[in-house]
């Protein structure tokens, strides 16, 4: 069987087209990532908020450790969403180019 030799155009509407699918799992991606990594982030600025304003420094050191051990608990637990994440299937991709 021999196939047919393909033109420039067919080419590059594939190349357009692969691009396309590329952008579009890529928006599908942070659409989907984004609300499941939040929780992480906020907890993560409230730790360098509290770092930043020398809040550990003031603290006792049983508080201290006690904060600490709350943030890496916290931390856990904000990790927990991630689990749910679904990388989006090629179906799901053409539908939205579509």
């Amino acid at each position: 069987m021999t196939e047919r030799p393909t033109s420039s155009g067919e080419r590059s509407l594939a190349a357009r087209l692969a691009l396309s699918r590329l952008a579009t799992r890529a928006s599908m991606v942070s659409e989907r990532g984004w609300p499941l990594v939040l929780p992480l982030l906020v907890l993560v600025s409230l730790f360098l908020s509290f770092s930043w304003f020398g809040l550990f420094l003031r603290l006792p050191d049983a508080a201290r450790i006690g904060l600490l051990i709350l943030f890496a608990l916290a931390a856990i637990a904000a990790l927990y969403p991630l689990r749910f994440f679904r990388i989006p299937t090629a179906a799901e991709v053409d539908r939205r180019i579509e």
